[in-house]
């Protein structure tokens, strides 16, 4: 049982890189995604969340204009 404690604390201190969280994010929106629909796929997600970032900078650069 002490070594779950000892890995549980060494979890704690983990600090990922902005790459490690987007892909993180990505894998569990995969998980997530797959289960319910078995044609989404890894690319899919990836697609996905270029088309959600590239709507998002549009949004805001509309929004700073005016």
């Amino acid at each position: 049982m002490s070594n779950i404690n000892e890995l549980i604390a060494k979890a704690k201190v983990v600090a990922m890189s902005a790459e490690q969280r987007a892909q993180q994010r990505r894998n569990f929106a995969f998980g997530s995604s797959n289960i319910e629909n078995d044609r989404i796929t890894r690319d899919t997600v990836s697609r996905a969340e270029g088309e959600l970032r590239e709507g998002l900078v549009t949004a805001v650069a509309k929004q700073l204009r005016g």
